[in-house]
């Protein structure tokens, strides 16, 4: 009779460790599902810090190489005027940047054996707000001559290289690397429309911004004091 009862009491007992470590297993999986969730929704919003210093150099290091290019072709001859930026990459937008008349094949900035430099794809993790009407091409490099940097050369409007609309967490990182901190500052009314009168094609010496009032910094993330508040990163290529 013990001897059962001790049976009874095993099984019992087995039976209760058994029921613990379901219930065990129910909490952990919906523990894990609530988690994944939150992860994502914060996923499509922010990225880490990490990622964020990340893709700040690779701006960074990107617009270097443009202002080497465009340096490139100058030592080989080229004006101001001819630097052009025109390729089949930029799709159905290719022909903003066309020069009329054509320029020699020296002057092209993504000619291997001119500018040389590499087209490269803006990854959508990169990219904030981009509601409105001020973001045509939102996502995509893009090279203007209609701002002109406070402080930086002869009062004309310089050629810039920018990128629009940035996720905060990276223009805080671009301007930390660059020594500034992570404020950023703001900048009177919309900055780089992304339209078709933007996109540098020789000569368009008016101004789109109200100046970059940031005297005499040449790279920089800024945000639009009007409209969304985007975020907008630039870097000079040429002070004219």
């Amino acid at each position: 009779m013990q001897q059962n009862n001790k049976s009874h009491n095993s099984s019992k007992e087995a039976g209760n460790v058994f029921l613990f470590i379901l219930i065990g297993i129910v909490l952990f999986a919906a523990l894990s599902f609530v988690m994944s969730r939150g992860f994502r929704s914060e996923g499509t919003s922010k990225i880490s810090e990490r990622k964020a210093e990340l893709v700040a150099t690779e701006i960074l290091n990107y617009a270097q190489q443009a202002e080497r290019a465009v340096d490139r072709v100058r030592r080989k001859g080229c004006s101001e005027s001819d630097i052009n930026f025109a390729t089949s990459k930029w799709g159905t937008s290719a022909s903003q940047y066309t020069h009329s008349p054509a320029v020699d094949d020296i002057c092209n900035i993504f000619d291997p054996q001119a500018g040389g430099l590499k087209w490269n794809d803006v990854p959508g993790d990169w990219i904030g707000n981009t509601t409105g009407t001020c973001c045509r091409a939102a996502g995509i490099w893009h090279f203007i001559s209609t701002a002109r940097i406070i402080d930086v050369g002869t009062g004309n409007t310089e050629l810039l290289i920018t990128l629009l609309p940035l996720k905060q967490e990276i223009c805080e990182a671009i301007n930390k690397k660059l020594g500034y901190g992570t404020t950023i500052p703001t900048n009177a009314g919309n900055i780089d429309n992304h339209n078709d009168t933007n996109r540098f094609s020789g000569s368009q010496d008016y101004v789109q911004w109200d100046s970059i009032n940031q005297q005499g910094r040449t790279s920089l993330c800024i945000q639009e004091a009007g409209g969304n508040n985007r975020y907008v990163f630039y870097s000079l290529l040429l002070a004219r």
